[in-house]
């Protein structure tokens, strides 16, 4: 049983609104006040510097991320996840489970598969946005150097956990931790070791060749 990277904050199913932010590389992630943050635990410890080539997978795909704030019914509570832009004109791609159950939302939800825990959301009179260039998961292969980029804990800044794929085509069950949505088991799974964090739910995991796959869930040991 795996856990759904999605940050929350006593009860996530209770999101009545969400707010969208595109990750401004000049600005820290300072700029950005997340709804109750003072109910939101700080990050964990890093993982050490990047090398040049992991930095140059986080150049390539950060332009292109945004970060999922929700606001829950009661005050002071809140949850975090992150999405990717998938074309100029503002889809945004995430994981179902960040936006399920939500009963007030400023952008639109396109459509959703719970069985694949994936969403579209729209964002409106959005042009010329940066996307994420997408890569091949085909050919992705055991070893193979991956990055993992998600709005870590909710803190409001997308931050970047390098590591490598351990396993392909996993079969999971993954639920949220305290939250109200059942569990699911999603198929063809990526494994990998980078250190996947609740709010890194609906980020990349991305090679060199670009996006592979999205951060949907990890385990005490973060695989």
């Amino acid at each position: 049983m795996l856990t759904h990277a999605v940050m929350a904050v006593l009860g996530a199913a209770l999101a009545t609104g969400l707010l969208l932010a595109f990750y401004d590389p000049t600005s820290g992630g300072s700029g950005i006040s997340l709804p109750g943050s003072g109910a939101v635990p700080a990050p964990g410890p890093g993982s050490g510097p990047l090398t040049g080539g992991e930095q140059a997978i986080v150049t390539k795909i950060r332009p292109g991320l945004v970060i999922i704030n929700t606001t829950l019914q009661y005050d002071s509570e809140a949850a975090a996840g992150t999405g990717m832009v998938i074309n100029a004109d503002g889809l945004v791609l995430t994981s179902n489970h960040v936006i399920d159950h939500s009963t007030k939302i400023t952008a639109t939800v396109v459509g959703y598969d719970k069985s694949g825990d994936i969403a579209l959301i729209q964002l409106r009179n959005a042009s010329g946005l940066k996307t994420v260039p997408i890569g091949n998961s085909a050919s992705v292969k055991a070893g193979n150097a991956v990055v993992a980029l998600g709005n870590a804990e909710g803190r409001g800044a997308i931050t970047a956990k390098p590591g490598r794929v351990i396993a392909l085509n996993q079969t999971i069950t993954a639920s949220e931790d305290g939250g109200s949505t059942a569990s699911e088991t999603l198929h063809g799974m990526i494994q990998t070791n980078a250190d996947i964090v609740p709010g890194d739910s609906g980020g990349p995991l991305a090679s060199s060749a670009g996006v592979i796959g999205m951060d949907t869930a990890g385990n005490e040991g973060n695989d």
